[in-house]
This record gives C-alpha cells, sequence and structure tokens, in this order.
C-alpha cells in the first residue's frame, strides 16, 4: 500500500491539530509498512500506538470542539467514536485471532482518516479564525 504523503492540502490552520494529525498520519503509514513476513509484535506494537495517539488526538479536538462552541460538535465526536469503535474491533481480532491487519482494512483506515480530515475537520476552520 501507498504511504499518505503529508500536504499542507490537510492543515486546518491550528498548530496542535495539525501536528496531531501529521502523527496520525505517520503511524497509520507505520502501520502499512508492516509486511506479513514480520512478527506480529510489530503489528501489535503499532496498532497499539495508532489506538492510543488517536484517543489523545481526538480529546484534544473536542476540548477545542467546545472551547469554539462548535455547532457540530455532537457530530463530529461521533465520527470519533466511530472509529476508536473500529480500532478496538480490529485490535480484538489481532489478539484473540492472531490475524494480520488486512490490505482491505488497512485501506478503509487510511481512507478514514484522510477523508475526515479533509471534510469533517476542515469544518472547524472557520469557526477557529473568528
Amino acid at each position: 500500500m501507498e504511504k499518505i504523503k503529508w500536504s499542507t492540502e490537510y492543515n486546518i490552520g491550528l498548530e496542535p491539530i495539525d501536528t496531531q494529525h501529521q502523527k496520525l498520519v505517520e503511524i497509520l503509514n507505520n502501520l502499512n509498512e508492516v509486511k506479513r513476513e514480520k512478527d506480529m509484535e510489530s503489528l501489535i506494537r503499532i496498532f497499539h500506538d495508532l489506538i492510543c495517539y488517536s484517543r489523545i488526538h481526538f480529546f484534544d479536538e473536542e476540548e477545542i470542539m467546545k472551547k469554539i462552541n462548535y455547532p457540530k460538535y455532537v457530530e463530529h465526536k461521533e465520527e470519533h467514536k466511530f472509529f476508536i469503535d473500529k480500532l478496538e474491533e480490529i485490535n480484538k481480532e489481532i489478539y484473540e485471532k492472531n490475524i494480520y491487519v488486512s490490505l482491505s482494512m488497512r485501506i478503509f483506515l487510511t481512507d478514514w482518516l484522510v477523508d475526515h480530515i479533509l471534510k469533517t475537520d476542515k469544518g472547524l476552520i472557520p469557526y477557529i479564525n473568528k
């Protein structure tokens, strides 16, 4: 799978969030580099990093949304919950069945993150700039 190349198009103009988005992209790229030949330890470690960092990032982003009285806070938070729930579901599969994260699941995670940044997170821009 091809790496996500960070682009300024992904920036929302709030440095801490943009930096966190870059870190999430880096973790996803690391996940996508893990090959079947590698041990499950690498996969488990990277996936754990993805879950932990996603939780931190979503918490920080939600705190900002509350501070700026973002009108779509509830919907945005639900998207975050959906992603975390999906990560937890995949994580459970990895641990219980010792399975590898399929290419289709990696594509889903990558597409979800990029789509979320470009569509949902970009909706914050007018409220941040007030």
